[in-house]
């Protein structure tokens, strides 16, 4: 059977919260499009009405591609991440498309935001954040 060109496979955007700690985990596979990215985002402006969880990461290693208006949504949504309780975000990919993506859309983002080639490189870094925040809370209590 003849493997499926990496346009075919299908888009999709699987969202978790994560166990241990306040984490969003976005796992994305496919070629994206905006269509796509747009009703991700309604569910999570339904799903996180009460706040997002102060890290997210992102990863796209599965991801073949994405169409141009998916980087003017990725934007978007970075720069209104500050107004809804995101502090950092943790994009796990090796291509170089979406390094080159990630320094693109860090400009003026208001939040920390980072690439890794792996996950646990990913978590490492958003869990610092965590462990700094339970930190600062401590300290502001004595």
């Amino acid at each position: 059977m003849p493997s499926m060109h990496f346009s075919q496979i299908p888009p999709s955007i699987e969202t978790v919260i994560g166990d241990s700690a306040p984490l969003l985990l976005v796992r994305a596979r496919g070629m994206l499009d905006s269509e796509t990215i747009r009703r991700e985002l309604r569910q999570w402006s339904t799903r996180f009405a009460g706040g997002f969880p102060p890290c997210v990461l992102i990863d796209v290693r599965d991801v073949a591609g994405y169409t141009a208006g998916c980087i003017v949504l990725a934007r978007e949504w970075l720069l209104r991440a500050p107004a809804l309780g995101i502090r950092r975000v943790a994009l796990v990919g090796t291509s170089s498309v979406f390094t080159a993506a990630l320094r693109v859309l860090e400009r003026g983002a208001g939040i920390a935001l980072r690439s890794f080639a792996n996950e646990p490189a990913a978590r490492a870094w958003l869990a610092r954040d965590h462990h700094e925040r339970v930190e600062s809370s401590a300290a502001s209590l004595l």
